[in-house]
């Protein structure tokens, strides 16, 4: 397997580890609430959050400057992940693949 593959997997791996564990404390500190307690929650984060609609203009801006950070920490942890294996052997390349 080519480096920058096992850079490109090992990232993505990273990242749903990551996002997988913050998803689980979140619903960990929501999971100890009452049900009236949690739908209090709820209807105050819609007031805050979408109680005001944006502009669509907001909101296509806010998306691609989402993406592009998304991308863009995907792509420096690919860098990083890739410069950790280089050091470490070239990944494996001792295999013979």
């Amino acid at each position: 397997m080519k480096l920058d593959t096992k850079a490109r997997l090992t990232a993505a791996v990273l990242l749903g580890l990551v996002g997988g564990v913050a998803l689980r404390l979140y619903n960990l500190k929501n999971f100890h609430m009452s049900r009236d307690e949690f739908l209090a929650a709820q209807a105050a984060r819609y007031d805050r959050l979408l109680a005001v609609h944006p502009s669509a203009f907001t909101a296509v801006v806010t998306a691609i400057l989402m993406v592009g950070a998304a991308v863009g920490l995907y792509e420096l942890l690919v860098f990083v992940v890739a410069k950790v294996l280089t050091r470490t052997g070239e990944g494996g390349s001792a295999e013979g693949s």
